[in-house]
């Protein structure tokens, strides 16, 4: 009755009709939250190792989406400080099993005032980021994952938007971010807002 493209699903339970395609891209919002999670994201979260938060499963099952395909998600930006075992297991495939090519850090942004450049993640109570990545590693792989991080917001109420300058840019090392323990993130963070 929904035509061939669209389902209404769990989709971290098993949907043998859905995990038949698989996508060239993914890109979406996914839940939040580490309270009242379906029974299907508890398993799948302890099946894997990861922290109890929904938003771990959906960025992990993307991958069995798009094998061979491209994925940009938004997640809570905790995801990449929380020092916590379960939160390194995810981590660890992430950098490791995975290729991410950038991070955007849009933490700033939360809580910003409508009429003060907070148009975009307004809303937002927790540290919001989106991150751009692959199951496969592309022919020619980059030893650096790409780094935004918006210093303030005062520039993007000027312009009525959001502005991403070359100071809000940075390289990180690969090598680095695959240490599942790496304090880089925490560390980039921090540096930014006191450039």
């Amino acid at each position: 009755e929904q035509g061939g493209n669209l389902f209404c699903r769990d989709t971290i339970e098993l949907n043998k009709e859905i995990e038949s395609i698989k996508f060239d891209l993914v890109v979406g919002n996914p839940p939040f939250g580490t309270s009242d999670l379906l029974e299907s994201v508890r398993n799948y979260c302890d099946n894997n190792g990861f922290a109890k938060e929904m938003v771990l499963s959906f960025l992990h099952k993307a991958a069995q989406f798009a094998p061979t395909g491209e994925i940009a998600l938004i997640f809570n930006t905790k995801v990449l400080t929380n020092t916590g075992r379960t939160y390194q297991n995810f981590r660890r495939w992430l950098f490791n099993d995975c290729y991410v090519e950038k991070v955007f850090n849009f933490s700033i942004l939360r809580n910003a005032k409508k009429d003060f450049g907070g148009q975009l993640f307004g809303d937002a109570t927790g540290p919001i980021s989106i991150v751009f990545y692959q199951k496969e590693k592309p022919e020619n792989p980059s030893d650096k994952i790409v780094y935004f991080a918006p210093k303030t917001y005062i520039k993007s109420n000027v312009i009525e938007g959001l502005s991403i300058d070359f100071t809000d840019l940075k390289y990180l090392p690969r090598e680095e971010c695959q240490k599942p323990n790496t304090k880089i993130w925490k560390i980039t963070m921090f540096l930014k807002k006191t450039l």
